[in-house]
């Protein structure tokens, strides 16, 4: 009887039903927690480096002879003028342009002024700004954070602009040394600026230029404009990065808006 007993408790045992809930590895909670860390540690890492190296542009910045380039459309007073929008030619002053001359833009003529160069000018406004930042950052990426070389970041931010902008030869080689100098003095500014501190190109309250924006301005501003010639503030345009009025030419007879228009049609 007693055997039989052990049995039948033994057999009921077996037949009880096994318990469905869940386990779980343990240590779940913690696992989840440094698979997130290791993945903010490269955000992190790279963080630190931009703002160190910032830094350091920071000063350079500060030991540039050149503290600011308003003198460059205050002190200048050459003009750049044409009768036919074919041939641009520079006078002294604007005193010396022939009455059947316009004024075409502010200082001396150079590789941008031209027809076409200031034409483009003056259709993208709102645009150009950012186009080339786009042009710069592709070229930045093609050439491998440039450790592929300048020429490879020369070479694709110059078929860039020629695809999407369409600068004449001259000026868009201008342009081009103007990003390569850019890329090169302040990119760890531009990138804690854009990136980490996601600054509007202006303040919004002083109208200050942003940490990038400042950065090109005073290191690789005073180079473009002696190469190029025309910008839009020589032109008196008004565009995307807000200037001060002393900045922006207001000798200029002709009429851009208008330039633009019969070039769409």
């Amino acid at each position: 009887e007693t055997s039989t007993a052990s049995l039948s408790v033994s057999s009921s045992e077996n037949h009880q039903p096994r318990s469905t809930t869940p386990t779980f590895p343990r240590r779940t909670a913690s696992s989840f927690l440094r698979q997130v860390c290791l993945l903010l540690l490269p955000l992190v890492l790279s963080g630190v480096i931009i703002l160190i190296f910032a830094e350091k542009e920071r000063r350079n910045i500060e030991k540039a002879e050149l503290s600011s380039t308003l003198h460059l459309y205050t002190k200048d007073s050459r003009v750049c003028a044409t009768d036919d929008l074919k041939q641009f030619e520079t006078y002294e002053t604007i005193h010396q342009v022939p009455s059947s001359h316009m004024v075409a833009h502010c200082g001396a003529c150079s590789n941008c002024s031209t027809i076409q160069d200031m034409t483009i000018y003056a259709g993208t406004t709102k645009t150009l700004t950012d186009g080339a930042t786009w042009c710069s950052t592709r070229a930045y990426l093609a050439s491998f954070f440039l450790w592929r070389g300048m020429d490879i970041y020369r070479n694709v931010a110059a078929k860039c602009l020629r695809e999407t902008v369409g600068f004449t030869e001259a000026c868009q080689e201008c342009w081009v040394e103007d990003m390569a100098c850019s890329i090169q003095a302040c990119v760890f500014t531009c990138l804690k600026s854009v990136y980490l501190k996601r600054e509007p190109k202006n303040d919004p309250v002083t109208g200050a230029l942003n940490e990038c924006l400042s950065c090109d301005e005073k290191l690789c501003g005073p180079d473009f404009l002696k190469c190029s010639g025309s910008n839009r503030r020589r032109q008196g345009i008004e565009s995307d990065i807000a200037r001060g009025g002393a900045e922006i030419c207001q000798s200029v007879t002709m009429d851009w808006t208008k330039v633009v228009e019969e070039s769409d049609n």
